[in-house]
């Protein structure tokens, strides 16, 4: 799966919440019409760190 793939596919995930696995997760406070928390999270962070290995990538060209 490529990077991409796998970012769309985490994003189409994050609206999912509200189902048995969601309940008494801790961050569920933080969900609301923008999606799964945790999720969001997981896409920012791997986002960010395929930004820099782009940045690593482009320093050593």
């Amino acid at each position: 799966m490529r990077d991409e793939d796998l970012l769309a596919a985490l994003r189409r995930l994050k609206v999912e919440t509200g189902s048995l696995v969601c309940l008494g997760c801790g961050r569920e406070h933080d969900c609301g019409i923008h999606g799964c928390a945790i999720l969001r999270e997981t896409i920012a962070f791997v986002e960010k760190k395929l930004a820099e290995a782009v940045a690593v990538k482009e320093e050593m060209e």
